[in-house]
């Protein structure tokens, strides 16, 4: 190799490594936009220098703050999806649920979906807890009781959660008789 190509190649390896540099003090920082050299922050951006307003900010989920109303109680109609083998037994539990599904209704409120199948020959009239939550903090818990549930069926049911612009990421239920 000549001078002028390890030179070349030197260079080229101290410029790769400036770069790599400011990329990684801009990430710190913020970002640098190559055109024009200005470092964008949380603080800045969108703004033209000027500072962000706080209810322009990014909604940060764990800052909200909720205060649940207590367990409130629906009475919920189900739906019969199918029929199912009678096992109820040592092994299996006399009622057992699905996993809950979570979705919004916009403008209107959060709700689950789950399936509960009663496993027994028995009706049953079982009563669910879903508790809707916030990463670990409870946003609102209710208490879904049902009407009875012939044996050996499988019906479908939806509970109402919180309003619909309260942040929820998911929810969880359970039975708390059957």
């Amino acid at each position: 190799m000549t001078r002028f190509g390890s030179t070349l190649s030197l260079s080229l390896v101290i410029l790769a490594l400036g770069a790599a540099g400011a990329s990684a003090q801009a990430a710190d920082n913020g970002f640098r936009d190559p055109r024009s050299g200005k470092v964008w922050t949380p603080d800045n951006v969108g703004q033209d220098g000027k500072p962000v307003a706080p209810q322009d900010r990014a909604f940060d989920p764990g800052g909200q703050v909720v205060s649940p109303r207590g367990v409130i109680e629906q009475h919920v109609p189900v739906t019969f999806l199918t029929t199912v083998p009678i096992t109820a037994g040592p092994s299996t539990p006399l009622v057992e649920i699905g996993e809950a599904a979570l979705r919004v209704i916009p403008g209107d409120r959060w709700e689950v979906s789950l399936q509960l199948t009663n496993n027994s020959a028995e009706i049953r009239r079982p009563v669910l807890s879903c508790r809707f939550m916030n990463h670990d903090k409870v946003v609102e818990e209710v208490r879904v009781v049902l009407p009875n549930v012939q044996g050996g069926t499988r019906v479908g049911l939806s509970a109402a959660g919180p309003r619909g612009e309260i942040y929820v990421d998911r929810a969880s239920c359970a039975i708390v008789t059957s």
